[in-house]
């Protein structure tokens, strides 16, 4: 299965969602240049994530997720 990917910040987010992200996404880039001294070659975004201890949640909607343990 091929990964999905973009080149520009308007093929990830709806017109109608770019202004509200646009910060979020500024404050990313920009925290970490600060961090590292030098540019992000690419982000990778995921509607899911992995606790360290290795459980898995599934967000399905804002403020819901669904534990798959």
């Amino acid at each position: 299965m091929e990964v999905p990917s973009v080149e520009k910040f308007e093929d990830i987010y709806p017109a109608d969602a770019q202004e509200a992200q646009a910060s979020r996404w500024n404050n990313l880039l920009s925290s970490f240049e600060k961090n590292f001294s030098e540019k992000a070659d690419f982000v990778a975004r995921s509607p899911g994530r992995v606790n360290i201890i290795g459980e898995v949640r599934l967000v399905l909607l804002p403020g819901s997720a669904l534990d798959c343990d």
